[in-house]
């Protein structure tokens, strides 16, 4: 810290039990403000347990969206740069400035495809907060009102690098940033939760893709869904969808939602969208996602045209 008038000695004595800090084992990308220009946090008083994740994860806002960053590898989640001293001929000097805080950390095993993901985040305006290895969440105390803020990241800092496979390693990516530099290490504290970090739903969101398979008719239409983590000529098929993930809507010419069934056929990923009464031709509909795990926000722009 740099030295203030109104700086006082703080007492040193400790509790007889004091939590230890555990090394961070994940991340979450976390805009600092919403499109409203509120400070995303965790609010005093919050209950944070698996549906506060799930809520959190799965945010219709993506500005208001936790991007986790699972299983990262030797994480230094904020290591001090060199202080800047000015020293006088006279061998004394004085602290002008604290160093830098820098972040860095390994995605083990990824994809170039991956790398694309993370260099979205580099022009933005991103916090991070981290879970623990003990489950605890770790992020900044910026007032004292008990809210607890995601770790500014300095704008324009962040950079993701990828090192290529080789006989005796994986294809791995080290994403790196500094605290902006207004941020204190001694705020940094940790969030208690409930949270059964083991489970399966607690995942970042993958993005679907929708191709319209043959014609539209008055009766039905078929859909394929996939991702495009593969191969360039793979289209992973994204299976398990039932008729509650999605709803359906007349967009011209009387807009309305549109009653429907949609089953997989024995493609995999492609179902058929079964109308609960016949359409019109020249009709055109528009259908809708959601699902925890899952962008489904693209697949807005097909047009649905009944032939």
């Amino acid at each position: 810290m740099i030295c203030e008038c109104d700086n006082s000695m703080q007492n040193t004595g400790l509790p007889s039990c004091v939590s230890s800090i555990t090394e961070a084992v994940e991340a979450f990308l976390v805009p600092l403000v919403d499109t409203a220009g509120l400070a995303n946090k965790i609010a005093v008083g919050a209950v944070v347990d698996n549906a506060f994740m799930l809520l959190r994860l799965n945010d219709s806002d993506p500005s208001q969206r936790w991007y986790p960053l699972k299983d990262i590898k030797n994480v230094q989640t904020g290591t001090p740069g060199e202080a800047v001293y000015k020293e006088w001929d006279d061998r004394t000097k004085g602290k002008v400035a604290d160093g830098v805080r820098s972040a860095e950390f390994t995605h083990a095993n990824k994809s170039p495809k991956f790398l694309g993901i993370l260099e979205s985040f580099e022009c933005s305006a991103m916090g991070v907060f981290y879970r623990t290895r003990s489950g605890r969440i770790r992020g900044y105390k910026a007032d004292e009102t008990g809210d607890l803020y995601p770790i500014s990241i300095q704008q324009g800092s962040m950079s993701s690098m990828e090192t290529d496979a080789t006989s005796s390693d994986f294809y791995n990516i080290v994403t790196r940033f500094d605290w902006s530099f207004d941020m204190q290490g001694s705020n940094v504290r940790e969030w208690k939760n409930t949270v059964n970090w083991a489970s399966p739903l607690l995942i970042g969101r993958l993005d679907v893709t929708m191709e319209l398979v043959g014609t539209p008719n008055v009766n039905y239409f078929d859909a394929k869904f996939y991702h495009t983590h593969g191969e360039i000529n793979l289209k992973e098929p994204i299976t398990g969808l039932i008729t509650s993930v999605f709803s359906l809507a007349e967009v011209t010419p009387t807009p309305g939602a549109v009653s429907f069934t949609a089953a997989e056929t024995a493609t995999e990923g492609t179902y058929r969208f079964t109308f609960a009464a016949p359409t019109t031709i020249a009709d055109v509909l528009q259908l809708t996602g959601t699902k925890n795990g899952f962008d489904f926000a693209t697949i807005e722009d097909v047009v649905i045209t009944i032939a």
